[in-house]
């Protein structure tokens, strides 16, 4: 397996004595992807949460053949983005409690 891979430009890089990118066992992967689903525009979610997988797991699917770089990258993009709105979501309750208070 390789030791740094690219998903949507953002670098991912094996730690020395680990197999995976995610660190888990190698035979866990395989496991954890089945526990994943693609949504209605095709995006890798967690079936228990559906949030997309953080990147290192999308790097390991693809090292291992589950799904490809672009599919990865997509992901990952859709991710950010719904990390991003739902932190600006709690930003602004926040300040609107606070201003209430």
């Amino acid at each position: 397996m390789t030791k740094s891979v690219t998903i949507g430009g953002v670098a991912v890089r094996m730690a020395p004595d680990a197999t995976t990118y995610s660190g888990r066992p190698a035979d866990s992967i395989r496991e954890l992807f089945d526990a994943t689903h693609c949504d209605v525009i095709g995006n890798v979610r967690w079936n228990n949460t559906k949030r997309i997988p953080f990147v290192e797991y999308l790097a390991d699917f693809v090292t291992l053949g589950f799904i490809t770089e672009e599919d990865a990258a997509m992901a990952l993009e859709i991710g950010q983005l719904e990390t991003s709105q739902s932190v600006r979501k709690h930003l602004t309750a926040t300040r609107i409690m606070e201003e209430g208070a």
